[in-house]
């Protein structure tokens, strides 16, 4: 990806409560399969309701669920230009510490 192009809007999972009994799943298109690197995590560019959005695969936390998914498909020659996943993600409660929720990821082919 260009560094002088300018970003399209990037996902906010924040936006996404469900919970492991009712998950949220996000239909995405790739547009570019290679996750590219911002100031603060690693993206991948796809089309999200039709709309250019830039997907955090991990931020800079030791949550890389979703971005060891991606990339495990990717190495397998699973995501190229045009292919259609979905992203299943819900909260769950931290075993460690119950008042924060941790967020899970699937990737669906």
């Amino acid at each position: 990806m260009s560094e002088n192009s300018t970003l399209p809007s990037f996902l906010k999972w924040g936006e996404y409560k469900g919970r492991e009994d009712n998950p949220d799943i996000i239909s995405v298109v790739i547009i570019d399969p290679e996750p590219f690197p911002t100031q603060y995590d690693w993206n991948v560019l796809a089309k999200v309701d039709m709309i250019d959005m830039n997907i955090p695969l991990k931020a800079k936390s030791t949550n890389k669920i979703l971005y060891r998914a991606y990339n495990k498909l990717l190495r397998e020659n699973k995501i190229k230009v045009g292919t259609n996943l979905k992203i299943k993600t819900w909260l769950r409660k931290s075993t460690k510490n119950p008042e924060y929720d941790l967020r899970d990821f699937e990737i669906i082919l």
